[in-house]
């Protein structure tokens, strides 16, 4: 009898204990641990640093945009190109306008000059209507000439019938240019025409 009591006094006590120790009854909260970190490990004298690995960044399809560099186009620009720059010409538009002028200037003096060393030959009478407009044309442009009057000088008439078979007056010898008959823009063109032959003749010397 005592036996099977203190049987039953050793299964109360061992559920009694079962029920206090269990987890259902005082549940206990699980901490998060952290793993302990790493041993730092102190550098060895003369040692070469441990080269760090390379974290290379994973390309994706879309590339990443870019910050727009407002000065990007100028930049580009004033960067030297691979053929040279044109160079200037060394005489601009007004240098050459000036030398031009300069030179037709000298032209038309050098022109005014041999008009004047023209030798101008005039076959008139004293009578011919002609003549004598001749000779006032002339003095009102101020050009030298030599009357030879065909009646008065006979080596003067043979002169004329030489230049002029017809035999009439008046008759003009501008240098070797034969003009018959009164003719103001004749005589003119015979005196330029001669006098840029003397001015060719002269700059050529």
């Amino acid at each position: 009898m005592n036996l099977v009591l203190a049987c039953l006094v050793l299964a109360s006590a061992s559920g009694l204990c079962w029920l206090i120790l269990s987890p259902e009854t005082f549940p206990i909260k699980a901490q998060a641990s952290s793993p302990l970190p790493a041993p730092r490990q102190a550098p060895i004298p003369g040692a070469e640093p441990a080269a760090r690995p390379i974290v290379e960044k994973a390309q994706t399809g879309t590339p990443e945009p870019q910050a727009s560099n407002p000065f990007g186009a100028r930049e580009a620009q004033r960067k030297p190109s691979g053929s040279p720059a044109p160079v200037a010409p060394a005489v601009d538009a007004q240098d050459r306008a000036r030398k031009e002028k300069l030179d037709r200037d000298t032209r038309e003096q050098e022109l005014r000059h041999a008009r004047l060393m023209v030798d101008v030959v005039m076959y008139a009478t004293r009578w011919c209507p002609h003549c004598a407009r001749a000779r006032t044309y002339l003095k009102s442009r101020g050009i030298d000439y030599v009357e030879v009057d065909v009646e008065q000088d006979q080596e003067g008439a043979r002169r004329r019938d030489e230049v002029n078979p017809q035999k009439s007056v008046p008759t003009f010898l501008i240098d070797d240019i034969v003009l018959v008959g009164f003719n103001p823009q004749g005589i003119e063109r015979a005196i330029d025409a001669s006098a840029k032959k003397r001015a060719q003749h002269q700059a050529a010397w």
